[in-house]
């Protein structure tokens, strides 16, 4: 029997981040609204439901029953058609979601490429978890225990190096270093005095966002930079006027990384810096997101950005991701606008992966009746949709609709999820699912 750990608790709080679920399917459009084709990791918690489906749950009806792997209605055939600029179409794997589970996870906390597999971390009832799986969404034994930590921890891994970052018994950021099965290799080493969140690869360790006392003037985010070992650590406090929101960042191979946040007044902000911290652009404005926008993603995409966010439509009653294609320094390149699918009677749980000079959008989605869908589209560079929408899954659970969460492996995109294939009391399960780019004419 696993040792009992303490609760754990959403580490990113303590940046002042929030996060917030899409809907039917039957009627999505899989066509950009935007004549100019303007238009990306993290722990994941349960949504908070504080916005439910108008429509009352009916368990009867055909889309209550659990569909793995099948296609969305608005895609006759299985495959995605592709962009011939791309030279591939994307194509769910056929078997549908595997379960990389067997236990009762109650929280996805992650999802990194190691070396050579990848790692989902998770918690259960009973503590923290590693879960290896292969690149093509296959359990690889069975999960190693995490060391316990005060807060949610975030798990990294690159270049034969990994570890993990959580809080520590003073309330400040701890790193462990992971062995390449996912065991502690020493006792925790204080890197920050705040908390911290989002920790990722730097060249010759670790980088993570940290919360540090904050100025009259508002920000308070600081960044930290590490040796693989936890030691030589670099912080400072970064150029961020406004107190922020939503918070995400991408990170380059040089260590350098462009910062999304949003302010007070739902305004969406970015701006790159060096991998020592420092402002390397002025801040640009990206759009204004509104007061109920929920989950920011960012990634780097060929020599810009892609960034990608939900909000609710100025109509009324949907929720819409609207997609933004970033320069180098942040700033768009393009006007940013909703994609016409997919659309919701909640905000958008959603995940980007970027792959080959492209990008694939995951995100769950509020069924017609009962139940959460998982989706995913394929996007140019630009924002545009490189294909229609695919489904990854349907499940005839309405509780726990979670943050999904997307990596680039070699033959495409890998996603993960935490659903229920019933309604209650099935235990939550995470699966895996991935997305091949299959060249055309094959």
């Amino acid at each position: 029997m696993r040792p009992p750990t303490p609760t754990v608790l959403v580490l990113t709080a303590a940046l002042g981040c929030r996060f917030r679920t899409v809907r039917p399917v039957e009627e999505f459009d899989a066509e950009v609204l935007l004549g100019d084709g303007s238009t990306a990791h993290a722990s994941s918690a349960a949504d908070d439901h504080d916005a439910t489906d108008a429509r009352a749950p009916d368990p009867t009806a055909p889309d209550a029953a659990t569909d793995l792997g099948s296609v969305s209605a608005p895609d006759a055939d299985p495959f995605v058609s592709g962009d011939t600029s791309i030279g591939c179409r994307w194509v769910p794997d056929p078997a549908g979601p595997m379960s990389l589970t067997d236990g009762a996870p109650t929280r996805l906390l992650g999802l990194v490429h190691a070396d050579d597999s990848a790692w989902v971390s998770l918690e259960e009832r009973d503590g923290l978890y590693l879960q290896r799986a292969t690149f093509g969404g296959l359990r690889l034994g069975a999960p190693s225990p995490l060391p316990p930590f005060g807060g949610a921890p975030i798990v990294s891994a690159a270049e034969g190096r990994a570890g993990i970052v959580g809080a520590d018994e003073r309330g400040a950021c701890g790193f462990i270093p992971l062995s390449s099965e996912g065991a502690a290799t020493r006792a925790s080493v204080p890197v920050a005095e705040g908390g911290c969140a989002d920790l990722q690869p730097a060249p010759g360790g670790f980088s993570a966002l940290t919360s540090r006392a904050r100025s009259a003037a508002g920000g308070g985010l600081g960044y930290v930079r590490f040796d693989a070992d936890g030691g030589a650590t670099h912080e400072v406090e970064l150029a961020v006027s406004e107190r922020a929101g939503l918070v995400v960042r991408a990170v380059r191979p040089d260590g350098g990384f462009v910062l999304a946040w949003s302010d007070g007044e739902g305004r969406l902000w970015a701006r790159r810096f060096t991998a020592e911290g420092a402002a390397a652009a002025d801040r640009a404005e990206v759009a204004a997101l509104g007061p109920d926008a929920g989950r920011l993603a960012l990634v780097v995409v060929g020599d810009g950005l892609l960034a990608a966010w939900s909000r609710a439509d100025p109509a009324g009653g949907w929720y819409r991701v609207h997609v933004a294609a970033l320069d180098a320094d942040g700033r768009p390149r393009s006007r940013p606008g909703p994609l016409a699918a997919p659309r919701s009677g909640r905000s958008a749980n959603l995940a980007l992966a970027a792959w080959n000079g492209t990008a694939v959008l995951v995100w769950t989605d509020a069924l017609r009746s009962f139940g959460v869908g998982v989706r995913a589209m394929p996007l140019t560079a630009t924002g545009s949709p490189a294909g229609g929408v695919v489904t990854l899954g349907e499940f005839g659970h309405d509780v726990y609709p979670t943050y999904p969460a997307a990596i680039a492996v070699p033959e495409g995109v890998l996603a993960v999820f935490l659903a229920a294939r019933d309604a209650e009391p099935a235990p939550m399960q995470v699966y895996g699912n991935l997305i091949r780019c299959v060249p055309f004419g094959r």
